[in-house]
């Protein structure tokens, strides 16, 4: 086996098992909500793995992998993750208290739409070179307003406690 073999991406078989198994237990998932018949421990079973055949689409390669699907992949990857970070920032600083699953069902979801948006509508912001500005102050400052935030709202749940 090469090096150049391994890679963090499965197969693209594994992205067409990963939507068959995720929509299996989406539909699982709905008629055990309609029905009413399901406990609690089979809907949290039923939705880790919808997640767990999220998580198999998402990290798959497809079949005619080329750099142009790679720019997407990164793009969306990034697109993906700053959603995921916002989101887990708001939850924090409002205190909405949402179950973390719900965050990785979402942006595995999220990536998934985008990133086949973008195959479909190809846009050209994607490839497009350009010079990078240097936003590196205002990143900085930014991430210790909300470093700042988050420490001030643990503090204050732990010394209510």
């Amino acid at each position: 086996m090469k090096l150049s073999d391994l890679s963090g991406l499965g197969s693209y078989h594994t992205k067409k098992l990963g939507l068959i198994v995720a929509s299996v237990y989406l539909i699982l998932e709905v008629i055990l909500k309609i029905r009413g018949v399901a406990d609690e421990q089979l809907l949290k079973a039923a939705h880790l793995f919808f997640l767990l055949s999220l998580f198999w689409a998402v990290f798959s390669k497809e079949k005619g992998d080329d750099e142009r699907l790679q720019a997407i992949r990164y793009f969306t990857f990034k697109i993906t993750l700053q959603l995921f970070v916002i989101a887990a920032a708001i939850d924090l600083i409002r205190g909405y208290e949402i179950a973390p699953v719900y965050f990785a069902t979402g942006s595995l979801t999220g990536y998934l739409i985008i990133y086949y948006f973008c195959i479909i509508v190809d846009p050209k912001f994607i490839y497009r070179e350009r010079t990078r500005e240097n936003h590196g102050p205002w990143v900085m400052a930014l991430t210790a307003l909300i470093f700042i935030a988050v420490a001030i709202r643990i503090f204050n749940e732990i010394s209510t406690l």
